[in-house]
């Protein structure tokens, strides 16, 4: 608002004497012409009109083009703050539905805490049951929120041909690929898609880097 008000009093300023030289020199010509004092009186109630109006008219316009100059660079402020706001809020969402289901891995078949255990202290028996019961409990959750099934319905092992036109997204080449297809090779891994995603829902948290938060048992 300051800053309106600067720019108006300068440019008012400017206009008033730009003004005030022309009504000058209008008396001075009546003067010049020697014309009767009616006709001057005349002449210059009219003058004094006129320019009083394009005086209005002339502040007027130079404060509404100040006040809209103003808003846009308002606007603009505001709509990039709003912006980033919602930018970083997108961004923490997107890692929660990352780290979700990681955490229900976790909070249902402790995958992390399988994952971080140091297994060289462990013989192979216990890491087998172990290994067992992590299993079952984290392909049920995967079986729910993501169920798959193979890219490929071939085993791995038989040889395939893959034409002309394939798709690189869901065929991946290896080994010696030279030349142009169709290709002759053996498959060594089906790959996996999703059949559909049940997104599970979000927790409240805040911290999107939580996977899981400490338990503290109160004795």
């Amino acid at each position: 608002m300051d800053n309106i008000f600067k720019s108006f009093s300068r440019r008012a300023l400017i206009v008033i004497l730009l003004f005030m030289i022309l009504l000058c020199i209008s008396f001075n010509a009546g003067f010049f012409f020697s014309l009767t004092p009616n006709i001057l009186i005349g002449l210059s109630t009219i003058a004094s009109i006129v320019f009083t109006l394009l005086l209005w008219m002339s502040m007027r316009s130079i404060l509404s083009g100040l006040i809209k100059k103003q808003k846009p660079i308002k606007s603009k402020a505001i709509d990039k703050e709003e912006s980033l706001i919602d930018k970083e809020k997108q961004e923490n969402i997107e890692k929660r539905i990352f780290l979700h289901l990681l955490s229900i891995l976790q909070r249902e078949g402790r995958l992390i805490d399988f994952l971080a255990e140091d297994l060289s202290m462990y013989e192979d028996e216990q890491i087998g049951a172990a290994v067992r019961d992590v299993h079952e409990k984290c392909k049920k959750i995967i079986d729910k929120y993501v169920p798959s099934q193979p890219i490929l319905n071939q085993d791995e092992g038989d040889e395939i041909t893959v034409e002309k036109g394939f798709d690189a997204e869901q065929i991946k080449l290896i080994g010696n690929v030279t030349g142009e297809p169709p290709f002759k090779g053996v498959l060594r891994h089906k790959g996996w898609r999703a059949k559909k995603l049940n997104l599970p829902t979000l927790s409240n948290i805040k911290d999107s880097t939580i996977i899981a938060p400490a338990e503290v048992e109160i004795l």
